[in-house]
């Protein structure tokens, strides 16, 4: 499936961006978002300004996760040149840590209406 900003977000630059998930993971009860496929489960473990951490059901035994801001900024950047994009269409544009985060980074912005 392929996604794009909403008309909110794709005004934002990406460290906006970045701030707005954070205050919202924040304040997410309970911690818990569906993937993008809605056959598993990411819990939000850590919120906070340098990174996010989550604990999914059959990722990475049940150590949790971390998604550092630089990366995620990375991944906003590239997908903000991209007028719809999914986690297959960015793959050659994305490498480091987030390139095997795609899926939980894109449930993220999907369960926080960030895509649509």
């Amino acid at each position: 499936m392929k996604y794009r900003f909403n008309e909110e977000f794709a005004r934002k630059n990406s460290n906006e961006i970045w701030g707005q998930i954070i205050v919202l993971l924040k304040t997410l009860k309970p911690n818990q978002i569906p993937s993008i496929s809605g056959k598993k489960i990411y819990e939000v473990v850590t919120a906070n300004e340098q990174s996010i951490g989550f604990l999914g059901n059959d990722r990475n035994g049940q150590e949790e996760e971390i998604v550092f801001k630089k990366d995620f900024i990375s991944l906003l950047d590239v997908l903000q040149t991209q007028s719809c994009f999914s986690t297959s269409s960015i793959k050659n544009y994305i490498s480091g840590p987030i390139y095997k985060k795609r899926s939980p980074s894109f449930a993220i912005l999907k369960f926080l209406q960030i895509i649509e």
